[in-house]
C-alpha cells in the first residue's frame, strides 16, 4: 500500500503486513482511519467478511468487525464469488459495501459495531441494472 502525505509532499509505504487468507481486499478511509475491507477464505473462495483498521503508525492491521454470518451469505451469494463486482466506501462513521449485481447497500457503523442492509432504493427499477456509483459528500 503507498500514500501520498500532500502536508510533506511526499510518497509513503505502508509496511502493514495483510490479513492471512484474503481473497478480495478494499480500502477506506473514514474521518482519519483506514480500514481495510476483506473477504477471507481458501482457494480464493471468501467464507467472512473482515473490517480491519490500521494501527501502530501503519505497521498493523487489526481486526474491528466480522460480518455475521447470515448476512455474510447473503452478501457473498449475491456477488457469485465475483469479488470484482464488490464496492466498498467509507463515509465519517459509516463503511458501505455493495454488488453492482444487486440493488441494496450493506452498511456497517463504525461507532455501534452494527451492520445493517439499507432498505432498497424506490426509484430503481426491479429489473435495472445497478451498478451503484459511489461518492462522499459531508455538506459543512
Amino acid at each position: 500500500i503507498m500514500g501520498f502525505d500532500v502536508r510533506k509532499d511526499s510518497w509513503l509505504k505502508v509496511n502493514a503486513p495483510m490479513p492471512e487468507s484474503l481473497t478480495c481486499n478494499r480500502l477506506v478511509s473514514c474521518g482519519n482511519q483506514l480500514y481495510l475491507v476483506g473477504g477471507v477464505g481458501a482457494n480464493g473462495i471468501s467464507r467472512s467478511v473482515w473490517v480491519w483498521e490500521l494501527v501502530h503508525d501503519g505497521m498493523e492491521w487489526r481486526e474491528v468487525q466480522k460480518l455475521p454470518e447470515m448476512m455474510c451469505k447473503k452478501f457473498l451469494a449475491i456477488c457469485y464469488h465475483n469479488y470484482e463486482h464488490i464496492c466498498c466506501i467509507g463515509h465519517e462513521d459509516f463503511i458501505c459495501l455493495s454488488c453492482f449485481t444487486w440493488p441494496e447497500v450493506l452498511v456497517y457503523k463504525l461507532s455501534r459495531r452494527t451492520w445493517h442492509w439499507l432498505p432498497r432504493c424506490p426509484f430503481i427499477p426491479e429489473k435495472a441494472s445497478y451498478g451503484f456509483k459511489w461518492f462522499s459528500f459531508s455538506p459543512n
